[in-house]
This record gives structure tokens, C-alpha cells and sequence, in this order.
């Protein structure tokens, strides 16, 4: 029987790097309540300690990156990503510091309606201050249909649109294949709430917007999405 061909020619482009991290080493972009909740008590300590730049060029935390990551493809049977036709990959790819933002502008799009009806003009000055211009000109900017009313918390906006995005995230990653979708989930808090949405493809479409608004570049590389 002859076996299905796999398409690699990825492995020549440019995203071919952030891919391999995703396959490789999960470990990179591991939430910290994932590493409390499935990691043993020791590898936990190592985790923790290669979370700090100091920290890990003192122990060499590739080599414990190595190991951790090791350890999760076998434990949560993770395997390995092949080609790049998931239209989830290019969110779960992303680096640590994208992704982090990623999260916080999904959270802010879907809380965009409430905030635009709740705000005046200078606390609009005041919320760029806290959550950076370009996060709250995205929230401003946002549409986002079919969603369900989301009263925003002042007192802590960016805790609660990073979990938020998180839900939303999840809502992708859940439905992606288990390749890509595991591992986007390892990169996201052990325990969230329901999303707040209920259309995957408004889930999507909020995604891919604000991933276009932060880095319009990345998407290119991604033949799914085009």
C-alpha cells in the first residue's frame, strides 16, 4: 500500500522555523498553569527556573527544553506537524511575545461594542496608556457580530481580555486538527471560561483580524488562509 503523501516544501520557507519550535519543543511557549498541571514536581521546578532570562543562561535551558519537550510529545501523545495546511497553525506558531498579544487584542475585539458605548474621549486616552495604542485602536476599530453581550470590567480590563482571547483561542484550537490543536491549547491557561461567541467561524475571522492588525506579514506565509 503506498502512503499518503506529505507535502514538505514548507521546510524551505522563511516560517519554517516557528513551525518546527511548535513541533519540536512545545515547551517554548508552555502556559504556566499547563507546565503546574501536567509537568512532574521536578521537571515543574526546571520549568520555572528557565521561565527567568537570568535564570536560563546560567542552566543552559535549551537542554531543559529539550527534555521537558521530550517528555510532552510522549505524555500528551503529540504528533508531529507535517505540512502547514491548518488554518489554526499560523496562531499557534506564532512567538511567545506575538502570541501574548495576540491574546489581549482577541480579548479586546470581543469586548470592542461595550467599550465603545461606555467610554469617553479621554478615558480613551487613559486606556491607551494601559493597554498600549495599538491594542486599544484595534478594540476601537473592531467589529465583531454574533456574539454575546460582554460588560467590561475597568478595574481590570487587561486581565479580562486576556481571558477572554484565552476562551476564544481555546474555541479555535479545540476544533484544528489534534497536531496543531494540542499544542495550541499547551499554550493557553489549564482552566478557562466558555468563550463568549457562538460562531467558530466569528472566532476565526476575530483571530485572523487581529493577528493582520499586529503582524500583516505573518499570514502570508500560510497557503491555508489565502
Amino acid at each position: 500500500m503506498n502512503e499518503p503523501r506529505v507535502d514538505i516544501g514548507w521546510l524551505g520557507q522563511a516560517v519554517a522555523e516557528h513551525v518546527l519550535k511548535l513541533s519540536l519543543f512545545p515547551s517554548l511557549g508552555l502556559h504556566s498553569t499547563q507546565a503546574a498541571a501536567l509537568l512532574p514536581p521536578l521537571m515543574q521546578v526546571c520549568f520555572e527556573n528557565i521561565q527567568s532570562p537570568v535564570s536560563a543562561r546560567l542552566i543552559r535551558a535549551e537542554v531543559l527544553h529539550r527534555h521537558i519537550s521530550r517528555w510532552l510529545l510522549n505524555s500528551q501523545q503529540l504528533s508531529p506537524i507535517l505540512d502547514i495546511s491548518d488554518p489554526a497553525l499560523p496562531l499557534a506558531a506564532l512567538p511567545v511575545s506575538v502570541f501574548q498579544k495576540l491574546v489581549l487584542y482577541i480579548g479586546l475585539g470581543m469586548l470592542s461594542h461595550s467599550l465603545r458605548q461606555s467610554i469617553s474621549r479621554e478615558e480613551v486616552g487613559l486606556l491607551r496608556q494601559v493597554l498600549g495604542v495599538s491594542a486599544m485602536d484595534f478594540s476601537l476599530r473592531c467589529e465583531v457580530q454574533d456574539i454575546k453581550s460582554v460588560p467590561v470590567d475597568f478595574t481590570r480590563l487587561p486581565e479580562q481580555a486576556t481571558q477572554i482571547g484565552s476562551a476564544v483561542l481555546a474555541n479555535i484550537f479545540e476544533r484544528s486538527s489534534d497536531a496543531v490543536g494540542k499544542r495550541g491549547l499547551l499554550r493557553l491557561p489549564a482552566q478557562l471560561d466558555a468563550a463568549p461567541i457562538q460562531s467558530d467561524h466569528q472566532s476565526f475571522a476575530l483571530a485572523i483580524s487581529a493577528l493582520n492588525f499586529i503582524d500583516p506579514e505573518w499570514l502570508s506565509s500560510f497557503p491555508s488562509i489565502h
